[in-house]
Parts: structure tokens; C-alpha cells; sequence
């Protein structure tokens, strides 16, 4: 009988939560669905030069070209998540997708099913990313702004000069997809901190957690350069919101009711979505952490200029003698730069204006039609309702905006000299560059601009009133005019300053569009050369000559090169061979007769005769990594061992055997994938049995 009970209440809870996911979209489809249609639009207008003209040639061209070709190859051939890429390494096989991210790859999937040229997918991918990023900037910005307001911020954001450098002249397709992540992940922290502070039903709360552990797992599997920066900062966030929404004891905070509600449990809820989306995407988090020692992961850093010390924006600040970077892609970055340090200074003044200035009640909160207003009447207010609310809202606002700044200054200290002495921890030097820090500063960048526009325009007559009457009433009498002139020139002093930085930023994100290579005619012959690839043949013919860098064309097809910090620590080979290599061969030539009977992506299986006395080994044409294992004759699987050259070898005893050989990961694989499951039945468990009270004490 308890047991039904218990069964019909999870049906309810569910049904109940399928009813209020399908009545939020319906409404915000009403609210929204115009700004949503305007930003689709938008983001095909930033998008526009690679529709045009193709993808662009830069820095990571040859790696996504490559990495997403093999991709859709393997998973069309029947690998769902293809760890080993069977083409790199000229037919020799990398590890590429046991450490690098899959979701920017993963996304040019659904492109690749309607026979999309592999180029035409990594636009796709990038135009899913942008669309994701600026709907949660949007979202985001929703919470402290009007609509009209949040949907400039959105495009302007998607105009950010960092953001179209790594679009354009990097294409590095994975940090953009990591970026996209962030503003959700700050918007259900947000949310989720402020369910706690009004006492949010557990449906609400449930969705919160939900959203943010899938928006982290989203980043995880996005960029690790990212997700390392991101959550340093992001850390804080929560003791932000709830230190500024319930430390205050007066100064326009002595409204709130502390009696019944337990905010903490927000930073509590915030952290524990954290620790279950790293717990989703464990699949591919833990092998990427344990199994580094496998790779050459020191390759990361091929010279100096890999190391984020060397790569330093501003240097000179500790001796008063600044100096710009004089590398040349620096040089395109400092102009951004200086926008974010002179937003920091704006924002924060405005902060701390805002701070300290007494503003009526009424018009303490940016945004009077927060859409989580309902849930007041959770709280059972006698009175003061709505003063209460605007003490807690502003405050919860200044705890965002005090985030904002304080990340954009952690990414003036980290990208001048500084922070040199951070980059003294092996884990941030993995970083690379500096100035990797700046993925951080976008959405504080776009959101400050609404924040100081927002101060200065609507508060400009307090501001004035309380800091510069005392000083104008030495030369003039008080009077209306005079109230009226300066509260008129303080506006469109907020509203030029604010316009200006807008424009800033638009021109840099121009340029960086307008700086961008093309070369179509490469591009398709890549597209045209994979596509004639057929596995598991590699062309040998010369002459061969280089390719898109990394890749060597050959007469009889395209071989594809790969980096070599993926690359097992045994592998010493030089590739391309100088001649043909067949896919199995005795160690000792005559050791007996070999026939292949398949080699598909991912598993071969080799009929081996070994006519000696003795134990002979059999050298596949593929590198060695100990995710490879082989089964003899339906013995226990083994790991496969590792020439001196760092190729794959079978030791085959004496007499006929079917063996099999197939990638079926390291240890950390394993637990990784166990991890996994167990955090999705945690996680089905959680949405099912949170507890129903509001955030009581």
C-alpha cells in the first residue's frame, strides 16, 4: 500500500512537472517568441562571412576539418562515441577524443546526416553555439532588465570581440561553444539562489538544479581551458548573491525576514548541481584527468610562447612602466582589453554609488516584473511585502554586479604581469595563453553596459543630490532649473558614454570580422579529398606535399596528420612511413600466415597461423595505446603491447588463432562510464523525492 502511494506520488510530481515545463514554454513562446526570432537573426548576421564565404583558414583549421570528419565517419559507422580516431596519424590512429571535448564535434552531427560538406557542419556547430550563447545571455539579462534592454545587451554580446576572435582567426570552435554555456550557468545560479531567498516550490528548484547541473556538464564537454577559468570564478558567485542579499542588517536591507527561509541551502543546491554535471559527464571527465600520464600532454607547450607567463597582454605594471605584448596575435587583443578594464572601473563605481546612495523604496530593483514575483506569496508577508522584495532584489542584483566586477578584475590581474606568479601552478599553465581569461569577461562585459547605463540614467539626480550639492551650492542657488539641467546632462552623459562603449565594441568585433582569411578553393578540396577516404586504405604514392599544415596530399588521396600531445608516451615512429605499411605483419617476417578477416572502426579481427615453436609477435598498423585490447581464441582480453617505436603488437602463441582486436578504453574509461550511470539514477532520485517545503529552516 505505501508502496502504490509512493509510486502515485512520483507520477504526480512528474506529471505535474511535464504540465509546468509545457505551460512556462507556452508562455514564454507568448513573451518571447519575438526577441528569440530577432536573435536567431541576429546570430545569422554574425554568422553571415562563413555562410558566404565557407570556413575560414586559421590557427585550428586542419584540426577541425579533420577531428570532425573522422567524427562523423566513425559515428555514422557505428561508433556512438568515438574515443580513437582511425584516420589520424596518417591510418595510424590517435587517442584525440579520450582528452579533447566531442560537444563542438558531437553538434555538426545533425549537418552531417543531411549530407552537409564537412566545412558546411562546423558552421553549423558554430551557428547551434552562438544561438545557444546569446538565448542565455538573454535569459540572463531577463533577470535584472527589461526585455527591450536584455535583447540589445544579447546583440551587442554577440559582437564581443573575443568571442568573434576565437569565431574568426582562431576557429577555435570548442572555447566558443565553452563560452555559450556560461550565462545559463550564471542565470540558474542566479534563479537558484533566489528560490531560497522567497521560499520556491520544489518543482521550481528541482528545474533549477536540473538546468545548471546540465549547463556545467555542457561546459565540461565543451573546453577545459574554460571550464578550469570559469569555475575558479564562478566559486564565489553564490556567496556573493547571498552575502550581499542577507548580510545587511540596515542600510536599506532591514525589510528582510530572516527568520523563515534558509538562503544558504541556494549555495548549497548551486554546488551540488556542480558536483552532479560533473558527474554526468564524468564518461569523458575522468579519463581525461587520470589518463594523462598516458600522453604526451607535455607537447602542449612546443615552445615558449605556449606558456600563459610568456604570453602576458600588459607587462611593466610592477616597475610603473607598462608595455603592450609585441606578438602579433597579442596585439589583436588588447584593444578589447583595454574596453574590459575601463567597464570594470565604470562598473564598479557604479556599484559602489549605487551601494551607498538612499534610494527610495520603489525603485530599488532594475527590473519591477521579475517573472519569479508569484512566489512571494509563498513567503506569508503580513507586511512590507514590496518593500521587502525591492531590499531583497537589490540587493541580490548588487551581489550579481559586485560579481562582474570582481571577475573582470581576477582577468586584469591574470593577463598582466600581476598575475605572473599564478602561472606557477602547473595546472593553470595548461592553459596556454593568458588571455584565455577573457572568455570569462563576456557576459560580465555585455551585462555591465545595461548596469551602468541603468545607474546613471535612472539614479544620475540622486547620485548628483547626495555627492555634488554641497559643492555646486558655493556658486549656485538651488533651484528646479538647475535640478532639472543636471539630472537632463547626467543622463545624456550615461547614455553617450554608454552608446560609446557600445560602439567600441562593435567596431573591434567588425574588424576582427574583416581581418579574417578565406581560401574557399582549399576548403572544398578538402571536403572533396575526405570524402573520397576509404577505410582502411591510406595513400603512399609520391610525390606528397603539405596541407592545410598538418596534412600531406598525396597523388592517390589526402593522409591526415593529428597533434602529437595525444599521442601514447611509448610513440616514437616518424609518420608518415616512408613506404606502404599493411595493417598486420610478423615482427620476425615467416612466422606464419595472417588473414584479415574485418577491420572496422574501433574492433579488427585477424586469423593468425603461427608456424615457429615459439611466441611470435604480430605489429598492427596503428599506434600503440592501452585503450586497445585483443582476445586470442576466446582467452580473457588483454591490453595490447607497445613496440620500441610505439606501434601496436599482439604476442600470438604457436598454432591457429581467431584474434580480435577492439578499443575498449583504460581503466578510467571504466569508472568514467560507471560514474555516469550512477549520477543519472542520483540525479532521477533527486527530482523525484526533493524535499516539498520551500527553503525553510
Amino acid at each position: 500500500m505505501i508502496k502504490d502511494l509512493s509510486d502515485q506520488e512520483n507520477q504526480t510530481i512528474l506529471s505535474k512537472g511535464v504540465r509546468a515545463v509545457r505551460s512556462n514554454l507556452k508562455s514564454l513562446g507568448k513573451q518571447h517568441g519575438g526577441s528569440v526570432l530577432l536573435i536567431i537573426f541576429c546570430t545569422f548576421v554574425t554568422i553571415a562571412p562563413l555562410l558566404e564565404q565557407d570556413y575560414p583558414v586559421n590557427h585550428s583549421t586542419q584540426f577541425n576539418l579533420s577531428w570532425a570528419f573522422q567524427y562523423q565517419r566513425q559515428f555514422f559507422g557505428g561508433q556512438f562515441y568515438p574515443r580513437w580516431l582511425e584516420y589520424s596519424n596518417f591510418g595510424f590512429g590517435n587517442a584525440t577524443f579520450v582528452f579533447y571535448p566531442p560537444l563542438s564535434l558531437v553538434a555538426t552531427l545533425p549537418f552531417a546526416a543531411f549530407h552537409s560538406s564537412v566545412s558546411a557542419s562546423l558552421v553549423g556547430s558554430m551557428t547551434i553555439a552562438l544561438v545557444v550563447f546569446a538565448l542565455g545571455i538573454y535569459g540572463y539579462g531577463n533577470c535584472f532588465f527589461q526585455k527591450s534592454t536584455s535583447l540589445i545587451l544579447t546583440i551587442v554580446s554577440l559582437f564581443n570581440p573575443y568571442l568573434l576572435i576565437n569565431l574568426y582567426q582562431r576557429g577555435a570552435i570548442a572555447e566558443v561553444w565553452g563560452m555559450a554555456w556560461i550565462p545559463w550557468i550564471l542565470g540558474f545560479t542566479h534563479l537558484l539562489v533566489w528560490s531560497c531567498h522567497i521560499g520556491t516550490s520544489r518543482l521550481k528548484r528541482s528545474l533549477y538544479i536540473l538546468g545548471l547541473a546540465l549547463s556545467y556538464s555542457g561546459l565540461i564537454l565543451s573546453h577545459l581551458p574554460t571550464l578550469l577559468l570559469f569555475t575558479l570564478v564562478w566559486m564565489v558567485f553564490p556567496w556573493c548573491l547571498n552575502s550581499q542579499s542577507l548580510s545587511h542588517s540596515g542600510g536599506g536591507y532591514s525589510n528582510l525576514n530572516r527568520s523563515s527561509l534558509n538562503p544558504k541551502k541556494g549555495i548549497l543546491e548551486s554546488y551540488l548541481s556542480l558536483c552532479i554535471g560533473i558527474g554526468l559527464s564524468s564518461f569523458y571527465l575522468l579519463p581525461a584527468w587520470l589518463d594523462q600520464p598516458l600522453v604526451q600532454l607535455e607537447n602542449l607547450h612546443p615552445d615558449r610562447d605556449y606558456y600563459p607567463q610568456n604570453r602576458l597582454l600588459i607587462t611593466g605594471l610592477m616597475r610603473l612602466s607598462p608595455q603592450v605584448s609585441t606578438h602579433w596575435f597579442d596585439q589583436t587583443i588588447v584593444p578589447y582589453f583595454l574596453t574590459v578594464i575601463i567597464l570594470f572601473f565604470l562598473g564598479f563605481l557604479a556599484w559602489i554609488l549605487i551601494s551607498q546612495i538612499k534610494i527610495p523604496q520603489t525603485v530599488l530593483i532594475f527590473k519591477k516584473n521579475h517573472p519569479y514575483f508569484n512566489d512571494l506569496n509563498a513567503l506569508n508577508a503580513p507586511i512590507d511585502l514590496h518593500h521587502r522584495d525591492n531590499d531583497r532584489h537589490k540587493a541580490l542584483n548588487q551581489g550579481s554586479v559586485l560579481w562582474w566586477c570582481l571577475t573582470l578584475l581576477i582577468t586584469i590581474v591574470m593577463v598582466t604581469d600581476l598575475g605572473r606568479i599564478f602561472y606557477f601552478v602547473p595546472l593553470l599553465q595548461k592553459i596556454q595563453f593568458s588571455w584565455r581569461w577573457l572568455s570569462v569577461s563576456i557576459v560580465p562585459v555585455s551585462l555591465l553596459l545595461g548596469y551602468i547605463y541603468f545607474v546613471f540614467f535612472h539614479f544620475g539626480k540622486s547620485i548628483f543630490d547626495q555627492s555634488f550639492n554641497q559643492f555646486f551650492d558655493l556658486a549656485f542657488s538651488r533651484s528646479s532649473f538647475r535640478s532639472k539641467m543636471s539630472h537632463s546632462l547626467i543622463q545624456l552623459l550615461a547614455l553617450g558614454l554608454v552608446s560609446l562603449l557600445t560602439l567600441v565594441l562593435l567596431i573591434q568585433g567588425n574588424q576582427v570580422m574583416a581581418k579574417t582569411t578565406f581560401n574557399a578553393a582549399e576548403i572544398e578540396t578538402f571536403n572533396t579529398l575526405s570524402a573520397q577516404k576509404t577505410f582502411p586504405q591510406e595513400p603512399h604514392l609520391s610525390p606528397q606535399e603539405p596541407f592545410l599544415s598538418w596534412h600531406l596530399r598525396f597523388p592517390d588521396g589526402l593522409g591526415l596528420g593529428d597533434v602529437y600531445e595525444y599521442r601514447a608516451r611509448e610513440v616514437k615512429v616518424n609518420l608518415p612511413p616512408s613506404d606502404p605499411v599493411p595493417l598486420a605483419q610478423w615482427v620476425n617476417p615467416g612466422s606464419g600466415a595472417i588473414e584479415i578477416e574485418q577491420w572496422h572502426y574501433g574492433k579488427r579481427s585477424i586469423q593468425v597461423t603461427n608456424t615457429t615453436a615459439q611466441e611470435q609477435r604480430l605489429r598492427l598498423r596503428q599506434l600503440y595505446y592501452p585503450g586497445w585490447q585483443f582476445q586470442i581464441s576466446g582467452q580473457p582480453w588483454r591490453s595490447v603491447l607497445g613496440s620500441e617505436e610505439g606501434l601496436a603488437e599482439i604476442p600470438i602463441p604457436p598454432g591457429s588463432h581467431k584474434t580480435i582486436v577492439a578499443y575498449r578504453g583504460t581503466l578510467a574509461e571504466f569508472w568514467g562510464k560507471g560514474l555516469t550511470l550512477l549520477t543519472l539514477i542520483i540525479l532521477g532520485s533527486i527530482l523525484l523525492s526533493l524535499g516539498g517545503n520551500p527553503c525553510k529552516t
